[in-house]
Protein backbone atom coordinates (compact mmCIF):
# COMPACT_ATOMS: atom_id res chain seq x y z
CA UNK A 1 0.00 0.00 0.00
CA UNK A 2 3.14 2.37 0.51
CA UNK A 3 4.28 1.45 -2.59
CA UNK A 4 1.11 2.95 -3.88
CA UNK A 5 0.96 5.85 -2.11
CA UNK A 6 4.66 6.70 -3.11
CA UNK A 7 4.27 5.79 -6.54
CA UNK A 8 0.96 7.71 -6.75
CA UNK A 9 2.89 10.84 -4.92
CA UNK A 10 5.52 10.65 -7.11
CA UNK A 11 3.18 10.19 -10.39
CA UNK A 12 0.73 13.58 -9.01
CA UNK A 13 4.56 15.63 -8.08
CA UNK A 14 5.99 14.91 -11.96
CA UNK A 15 2.96 15.78 -13.88
CA UNK A 16 2.58 19.10 -11.27
CA UNK A 17 6.04 19.52 -12.40
CA UNK A 18 5.17 19.43 -16.43
CA UNK A 19 2.07 21.48 -15.98
CA UNK A 20 4.33 23.67 -14.10
CA UNK A 21 7.23 23.62 -16.71
CA UNK A 22 4.51 24.52 -19.55
CA UNK A 23 3.01 27.26 -17.82
CA UNK A 24 6.63 29.00 -17.29
CA UNK A 25 7.24 28.43 -21.50
CA UNK A 26 3.83 30.21 -22.27
CA UNK A 27 4.90 32.67 -19.84
CA UNK A 28 8.39 33.42 -21.76
CA UNK A 29 7.04 32.85 -25.05
CA UNK A 30 4.05 35.56 -24.00
CA UNK A 31 7.16 38.02 -22.73
CA UNK A 32 9.20 36.75 -26.42
CA UNK A 33 5.55 37.75 -28.34
CA UNK A 34 5.22 41.32 -26.31
CA UNK A 35 8.93 42.34 -27.32
CA UNK A 36 8.17 41.29 -31.35
CA UNK A 37 4.67 43.23 -31.11
CA UNK A 38 7.04 46.20 -29.36
CA UNK A 39 9.84 46.09 -31.82
CA UNK A 40 7.02 45.88 -34.51
CA UNK A 41 5.29 48.87 -33.42
CA UNK A 42 8.67 50.92 -33.53
CA UNK A 43 9.63 50.01 -36.50
CA UNK A 44 5.83 51.41 -37.89
CA UNK A 45 5.97 54.44 -36.34
CA UNK A 46 9.37 54.90 -37.90
CA UNK A 47 8.35 54.23 -40.93
CA UNK A 48 5.21 55.88 -40.81
CA UNK A 49 7.10 59.58 -39.42
CA UNK A 50 9.98 58.86 -42.40
CA UNK A 51 7.27 58.28 -45.11
CA UNK A 52 4.97 61.65 -43.74
CA UNK A 53 8.16 63.73 -44.42
CA UNK A 54 9.31 62.14 -47.31
CA UNK A 55 6.22 62.46 -49.33
CA UNK A 56 5.74 66.11 -47.96
CA UNK A 57 8.91 66.59 -49.48
CA UNK A 58 7.85 65.28 -53.14
CA UNK A 59 4.76 67.58 -52.76
CA UNK A 60 6.55 70.71 -52.34
CA UNK A 61 8.84 69.78 -54.96
CA UNK A 62 6.43 68.56 -57.51
CA UNK A 63 4.49 72.30 -56.32
CA UNK A 64 7.85 73.86 -56.77
CA UNK A 65 8.51 72.23 -60.58
CA UNK A 66 4.82 73.55 -61.43
CA UNK A 67 5.11 77.47 -60.86
CA UNK A 68 8.85 76.99 -62.45
CA UNK A 69 7.24 76.06 -64.95
CA UNK A 70 4.46 78.55 -65.69
CA UNK A 71 7.19 81.34 -64.78
CA UNK A 72 9.00 80.05 -67.80
CA UNK A 73 6.01 80.07 -70.38
CA UNK A 74 4.91 83.50 -68.90
CA UNK A 75 8.76 84.36 -70.04
CA UNK A 76 8.23 82.61 -73.24
CA UNK A 77 5.26 84.77 -74.29
CA UNK A 78 7.19 87.94 -73.11
CA UNK A 79 10.27 86.85 -74.94
CA UNK A 80 8.14 85.71 -78.42
CA UNK A 81 5.94 88.66 -77.55
CA UNK A 82 2.62 86.74 -77.79
CA UNK A 83 0.51 88.96 -74.82
CA UNK A 84 -2.82 88.78 -74.76
CA UNK A 85 -5.03 90.85 -71.98
CA UNK A 86 -7.11 87.57 -70.68
CA UNK A 87 -3.55 85.64 -69.78
CA UNK A 88 -2.94 88.35 -67.43
CA UNK A 89 -6.14 87.72 -65.27
CA UNK A 90 -5.55 83.81 -65.95
CA UNK A 91 -2.21 84.29 -64.64
CA UNK A 92 -2.74 86.66 -61.86
CA UNK A 93 -5.65 84.11 -60.58
CA UNK A 94 -3.16 81.40 -60.99
CA UNK A 95 -0.30 83.38 -58.29
CA UNK A 96 -3.25 84.02 -56.35
CA UNK A 97 -4.09 80.34 -56.02
CA UNK A 98 -0.32 79.17 -55.67
CA UNK A 99 0.11 81.69 -52.82
CA UNK A 100 -2.75 80.18 -51.19
CA UNK A 101 -0.92 76.75 -51.64
CA UNK A 102 2.14 77.74 -50.44
CA UNK A 103 0.01 79.16 -47.34
CA UNK A 104 -1.35 75.95 -46.40
CA UNK A 105 1.85 74.42 -46.80
CA UNK A 106 3.10 76.62 -44.75
CA UNK A 107 0.63 75.50 -42.25
CA UNK A 108 1.46 71.77 -43.14
CA UNK A 109 4.82 71.82 -42.27
CA UNK A 110 4.51 73.77 -39.03
CA UNK A 111 1.45 70.94 -38.12
CA UNK A 112 4.04 67.62 -39.21
CA UNK A 113 6.70 69.60 -37.61
CA UNK A 114 5.17 69.78 -34.35
CA UNK A 115 3.29 65.81 -34.72
CA UNK A 116 7.30 65.15 -35.19
CA UNK A 117 8.25 66.54 -32.17
CA UNK A 118 5.95 64.98 -29.75
CA UNK A 119 6.46 61.60 -31.92
CA UNK A 120 10.29 61.78 -31.15
CA UNK A 121 9.63 62.82 -27.83
CA UNK A 122 7.33 59.77 -26.90
CA UNK A 123 9.65 57.24 -28.79
CA UNK A 124 13.00 55.43 -28.70
CA UNK A 125 14.16 55.98 -31.76
CA UNK A 126 17.88 55.19 -32.50
CA UNK A 127 20.57 57.65 -33.22
CA UNK A 128 20.55 56.84 -36.91
CA UNK A 129 16.69 56.71 -36.96
CA UNK A 130 16.62 60.53 -35.24
CA UNK A 131 19.56 61.33 -37.89
CA UNK A 132 17.10 60.61 -40.78
CA UNK A 133 14.41 61.83 -39.41
CA UNK A 134 16.02 65.51 -38.72
CA UNK A 135 17.67 65.24 -42.08
CA UNK A 136 14.17 64.90 -44.20
CA UNK A 137 12.87 67.71 -41.82
CA UNK A 138 15.95 69.87 -42.92
CA UNK A 139 15.23 68.65 -46.74
CA UNK A 140 11.45 69.90 -46.20
CA UNK A 141 12.98 73.51 -44.76
CA UNK A 142 15.02 73.31 -47.96
CA UNK A 143 12.11 72.52 -50.11
CA UNK A 144 10.01 75.33 -49.08
CA UNK A 145 12.57 77.98 -49.31
CA UNK A 146 12.68 76.75 -53.34
CA UNK A 147 9.02 77.33 -53.13
CA UNK A 148 9.48 80.48 -51.80
CA UNK A 149 12.32 81.27 -54.44
CA UNK A 150 9.49 80.12 -57.16
CA UNK A 151 6.52 82.08 -55.91
CA UNK A 152 9.05 85.44 -56.09
CA UNK A 153 9.87 84.30 -59.75
CA UNK A 154 6.21 83.75 -60.42
CA UNK A 155 5.52 87.21 -59.52
CA UNK A 156 8.57 89.12 -61.19
CA UNK A 157 7.23 87.05 -64.61
CA UNK A 158 4.15 88.13 -63.82
CA UNK A 159 4.57 91.76 -62.82
CA UNK A 160 6.49 92.33 -66.04
CA UNK A 161 4.39 90.32 -68.12
CA UNK A 162 1.45 93.05 -66.71
CA UNK A 163 4.10 95.84 -67.53
CA UNK A 164 3.83 95.16 -70.80
CA UNK A 165 0.10 96.65 -71.31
Amino acid sequence: MNKIIISFIFALSFFTAQAVSQNDKKDISTISLSQKVDSIEHELSYLKMSYELSSLNNDITMFVNEIYTKSLAIQLNIQSRYLDRRLTKSYTEYYDACKYKQNSISELITVKKTFFNLKYITSDFSKEESNVLLKSIDVIDSAYDSLVSSMSLLKVSLETYNSLF
